[in-house]
């Protein structure tokens, strides 16, 4: 298990736990629970990389305590 923090533009911090094997879409559906927001407006980023949807945790080498980008389209 692994802890990932994303912070939005409103400068709002959300934790979200779940496992390597999962893949950036899983990770933005905990997200979607956690914010209320829907989710095919969720965009992740980290610096100027986007996440793509069906691509793992672990090829994009997110670990425990990594701070992503939380944008809105």
């Amino acid at each position: 298990m692994i802890e990932v923090v994303c912070n939005n533009c409103l400068r709002k911090k959300v934790c979200v736990r779940c496992n390597t094997d999962e893949t950036t879409g899983d990770l933005k559906k905990l997200l979607v629970t956690h914010t209320g927001t829907r989710g095919n407006k969720v965009v992740l980023k980290k610096q100027c990389t986007i996440f793509k949807d069906r691509v793992f945790l672990v090829d994009y080498e997110i670990h425990s305590g990594m701070n992503l980008e939380l944008y809105y389209q």
